[in-house]
């Protein structure tokens, strides 16, 4: 197994030199190398999808979607640098608004399946509102998303 921090290049890169977020490394025998994951919950889905025979491809952090664009851009800074310009915080209706959203993991099956997954807890899940997630379901729908 290949232990290299830099394994695979990821729409919003994990544990680079000034990111303060938390990173952990999983590895995976699936895809033959270590997955960069940001919390414990991550890293538990990363295992499960790991020991499922159907899975074949594990990409974490894969791809970022502009929501209001409702594109799929490789990295969040393309993203971020796509026309029109994400208006400030101070500009928006609802500061809390989420205009780019990188989901945690991608997953390719056997039978050709892909699936975008998204890491919550239940009590983080509770929170959401679900008309949101309704309203997530729609935009993704639209999305060509790999």
């Amino acid at each position: 197994m290949r232990l290299d921090q830099y394994a695979r290049e990821m729409a919003r890169p994990l544990g680079l030199r000034g990111d303060q977020r938390r990173t952990e490394m999983v590895a995976s025998i699936t895809m033959g190398h270590e997955l960069r994951v940001e919390s414990p919950l991550e890293a538990s889905t990363a295992r499960a999808l790991d020991i499922d025979p159907s899975v074949k491809v594990i990409k974490p952090q894969p791809l970022t979607i502009r929501l209001d664009l409702l594109k799929v851009f490789p990295t969040k800074k393309a993203a971020l640098a796509a026309y029109p310009a994400v208006p400030p915080r101070e500009d928006r209706e609802d500061p809390d608004d989420v205009y780019v959203y990188t989901p945690d993991f991608s997953v390719s099956g056997t039978l050709g399946t892909k699936v975008l997954i998204e890491c919550k807890t239940v009590g983080a899940h509770r929170q959401l509102e679900s008309s949101r997630i309704q309203s997530g379901r729609a935009e993704f729908a639209q999305c060509n998303a790999p």
